[in-house]
């Protein structure tokens, strides 16, 4: 598909983010949008076996992974945390929401509906999930026809997501030290304030029927001994998610009773 050949009108950049050498799955992506009016752009991911960028190698903190998470980032987190991020640098550059999707998402039914109603769905929130999230949530309301939800756990995936220029500082802010892999930093709200929602019924699915390109080596693992510490911070998190999900609701059950 020539992206110069799609009607240009819609409101929302796309980016699509694909190793270069990635054929199959890039040729995927072109057929699946070769049926819609929706115009998108390859972003090259970084892959991280062949090393970061050195201004952001500096912010992976290995012993914290090692001593609290059980083991250090692995070549294909880092790859892929620094890929999102600089589509992060990039929403901000430009100043508008953007999506991102990862090269191996699939559309559902609902995929033209809901791409026609991003500007509407991402309204007054920061980050909206593309994709189907199963573990608690909250409702919101309804737009468009989709049910707008919180979540209070959005870790594992990025394989869909709309992120506003509000949402990008935020991640930005407090990603100078990588401590955990990018779909648990994008979890973690009360780490850096900016929370996740998604909608029903969902736009895209992520099969997994193609393997990873940039996470398919094996983790490193580090001594059992590090379990207590690792299980102490596990408890930490869940506390300090606990809080800030509960101060969210809060508000936004205040907002809708004023």
């Amino acid at each position: 598909m020539n992206p110069s050949s799609v009607v240009q009108n819609q409101e929302m950049r796309i980016f699509v983010i694909s190793l270069p050498d990635a054929t199959e799955r890039r040729e995927r992506v072109k057929r699946i949008f070769s049926e819609t009016n929706y115009q998108f752009t390859f972003f090259d991911a970084i892959n991280g076996r062949e090393g970061l960028p050195e201004r952001l190698e500096r912010r992976v903190n290995d012993t914290y992974r090692k001593v609290f998470r059980s083991r250090p980032l692995s070549p294909g987190e880092k790859g892929c945390f620094a890929s999102h991020l600089l589509l992060w640098e990039k929403c901000l550059e430009l100043d508008e929401p953007i999506v991102l999707l990862e090269d191996d998402f699939l559309p559902t039914e609902s995929f033209e509906n809901a791409f026609s109603q991003l500007p509407l769905l991402i309204k007054d929130i920061e980050y909206l999930r593309l994709e189907k999230r199963t573990s608690k949530w909250f409702p919101i309301n309804s737009v468009g026809g989709f049910e707008r939800r919180f979540l209070f756990d959005n870790s594992c995936g990025t394989t869909g997501y709309v992120l506003t220029p509000q949402g990008a500082q935020k991640l930005l802010q407090h990603s100078e030290e990588w401590l955990c892999a990018v779909d648990n930093y994008i979890s973690e709200s009360f780490r850096h304030g900016m929370y996740s929602f998604n909608i029903s019924p969902p736009a895209i699915e992520a099969p997994h029927d193609m393997g990873s390109l940039i996470q398919c080596e094996e983790k490193t693992r580090v001594p059992l001994y590090f379990k207590l510490t690792r299980e102490l911070n596990r408890f930490y998190r869940f506390v300090r998610m606990t809080v800030s999900n509960r101060q969210f609701i809060n508000k936004l059950q205040n907002k809708v009773s004023d």
